[in-house]
């Protein structure tokens, strides 16, 4: 926008506030994007959109109970049996299982996630040795922590059940890139760069906190739906750089 109210003509160099009558565009852009389509769109043409699709299944002359008996049902299709971790009759393994099951040790392990996610954002270049090894023992740490509570519920769970959930196929997958990125120079292959993937263990935070798993849920249900005001969307970013480019060209 400042570019296009500092313009003159062809061949001609940028003056300042040169023709402020342009911006004009540009904020009635932003006002019809951002007002109308993040709000309106989102919150009216969705609510239609679902409505359209329940006409054409049928279900819009429902009665609450019908609704609800067909919500049921669908659930009952859908929905699969979860296999719950049986306490272990050894002694050892009932402590691991203890260990791993209770609520304390699950927010301590989402601690030391928040933590090393803060030690790797706290690097940074040419930074003082004494500092880039105190920050290294750090991560060195949560690495070591990981790998014990990996370890700690393969003995609790017993290898099959800890690799049953996608949760601690997705923690294992990155306790073993964590591992393979501690000493780069063993190797030919660089696994430096995989570090960042130690980030990526904030999504373990999903699973602890019940609403932002169903906000998520929602939003996973809800992209087919956005994907029509995306479309919509990007008809009127269309339009307006064609009228950007017709009056400034």
């Amino acid at each position: 926008m400042l570019a296009v109210i500092d313009s003159q003509g062809y061949d001609m160099g940028p003056k300042k506030d040169n023709r402020p009558v342009t911006a004009l565009l540009f904020i009635v852009f932003i006002f019809i994007t951002t007002f109308f389509v993040l709000n309106l769109f989102v919150s009216v043409i969705v609510d239609k959109f679902n409505e359209e699709i329940r006409r054409k299944e049928g279900s819009d002359s429902f009665t609450d109970e019908q609704k609800e008996w067909v919500k049921m049902q669908r659930i009952m299709v859908t929905a699969k049996v979860k296999a719950v971790p049986v306490v272990p009759i050894d002694k050892k393994r009932k402590l691991c299982f203890t260990i791993v099951q209770s609520n304390i040790f699950e927010y301590f392990i989402i601690s030391v996630i928040s933590l090393n996610t803060l030690f790797l954002c706290m690097d940074y270049w040419n930074a003082p040795e004494l500092y880039s090894i105190a920050l290294e023992i750090a991560n060195l740490v949560c690495v070591a922590i990981f790998a014990i509570e990996a370890i700690l519920k393969i003995v609790a769970f017993g290898p099959r059940m800890y690799f049953h959930r996608n949760w601690n196929i997705f923690d294992f997958i990155i306790v073993i890139l964590s591992l393979a990125t501690i000493d780069p120079g063993v190797t030919t292959v660089n696994f430096t760069a995989l570090r960042i993937l130690r980030i990526a263990r904030l999504l373990r935070i999903v699973k602890a906190f019940k609403g932002l798993r169903n906000l998520l849920k929602a939003l996973y249900l809800s992209i087919a739906n956005i994907a029509n005001v995306a479309m919509l969307l990007f008809l009127i970013y269309f339009i307006f750089s064609v009228a950007g480019m017709d009056i400034f060209g």
